[in-house]
């Protein structure tokens, strides 16, 4: 028998999963039954900058207060940009926010626990989303549930309008920090990736819109990355780090 890699592995899975997508009207069959499975042993549980924001107003905190006591980050391996999780407690790595198997910031969950057990995929051409069911090993299939009804009822619908505003500043930055990466030295990722958190997930003020803080932030998270490429350019450096 041939052998796998994990990264085959995990290709091969999240190829199938993407034969079976989930349009806002179809159904799937899932109950929480409060075990707190789905909140122990994660490292996976991504906070984005519209995360943190409802997060933040629900605690009655600034969001780089939250950022600070309950996340952590760290560069995204294939995007090279900053990635931001929950930071989990202990040997079984639990949740922060979770209480006798119930989330105390229930209403303002991290979004990919609101969808759980439902993932949501974008698409770096035309910025579409879409829906897959995840094979998970909590909970039951007593209620039938739609896409669109599961959004409803976690307050999520104005959540796509923002993830296609996030892909469609992500995705093209992370095409130029992927380019940086081959020339820059590491000290310099290092300072980019750091403007880049602070700008993208930190520099907001609560009492202000945030699509619109969020788009400012991205102009300027963007204006660093002209200045990283124009001292790279000033700088000749070669095409391969030192």
């Amino acid at each position: 028998m041939a052998k796998h890699s994990r990264k085959e592995t995990l290709y091969q899975m999240y190829e199938q999963m993407l034969r079976h997508t989930l349009g806002r009207e179809d159904t799937f069959r899932f109950h929480c039954t409060g075990c707190g499975a789905c909140c122990k042993h994660r490292e996976d549980i991504l906070v984005t900058p519209f995360d943190l924001n409802r997060m933040a107003h629900y605690l009655g905190m600034e969001m780089g207060d939250v950022f600070r006591k309950y996340c952590i980050w760290y560069t995204g391996q294939s995007s090279k940009l900053p990635v931001v999780s929950l930071r989990m407690l202990g040997p079984e790595q639990i949740c922060p926010f979770l209480e006798n198997t119930r989330c105390r910031i229930h209403e303002a969950k991290p979004t990919v626990c609101a969808l759980f057990p439902l993932g949501r995929l974008g698409s770096d051409e035309d910025y579409s989303i879409r829906y897959i069911l995840q094979k998970v090993s909590c909970g039951t299939e007593d209620e039938v549930h739609t896409v669109q009804d599961w959004l409803v009822g976690f307050g999520l619908e104005e959540s796509e309008i923002w993830f296609r505003e996030w892909q469609k500043v992500i995705m093209p930055m992370a095409k130029r920090m992927r380019k940086f990466a081959e020339k820059c030295p590491e000290e310099w990722m290092e300072i980019t990736e750091a403007h880049l958190l602070g700008t993208l997930y930190l520099n907001y003020e609560n009492d202000r819109d945030f699509m619109e803080q969020f788009h400012g932030n991205a102009e300027i998270a963007n204006m660093v990355l002209d200045m990283t490429e124009a001292v790279m350019s000033e700088e000749g450096m070669a095409s391969e780090k030192p």
